[in-house]
């Protein structure tokens, strides 16, 4: 896995992310949200995202996501910043299931 480091973030600035996209005029700022509930264990696969940052909020639970700059973990009401291009693989290594907002920039420029 390579890439930048993943930065935990608290509440506030998660749910900032969530509700403004910082894109150019020029592209319409298309996001993708996606809810997920992942089982004690259970994991998303390695990914990594060309042109998009991706922020994984953590509403219950925990999740843990791994990329070649370290392990980080956040808790419910703390999301993950992974940066674009950067190899990542999250994982519920929790003891109850996780309910985790993933929230991405999709498409690509005109």
């Amino acid at each position: 896995m390579t890439g930048k480091p993943i930065r935990l973030i608290e509440s506030e600035e998660a749910v900032h992310r969530l509700s403004v996209v910082d894109s150019p005029a020029w592209y319409p700022g298309l996001t993708s949200t996606s809810v997920v509930i992942l089982q004690p264990g259970e994991e998303l696969d390695e990914h990594s995202l060309a042109s998009e940052e991706e922020l994984l909020y953590v509403i219950s639970g925990e999740l843990t996501v791994e990329s070649a700059a370290g392990r980080h973990t956040a808790r419910a009401h703390q999301g993950l910043l992974v940066p674009t291009n950067t190899r990542h693989r999250a994982r519920n290594n929790g003891p109850a299931p996780s309910l985790v907002i993933l929230h991405q920039l999709t498409g690509a420029a005109p």
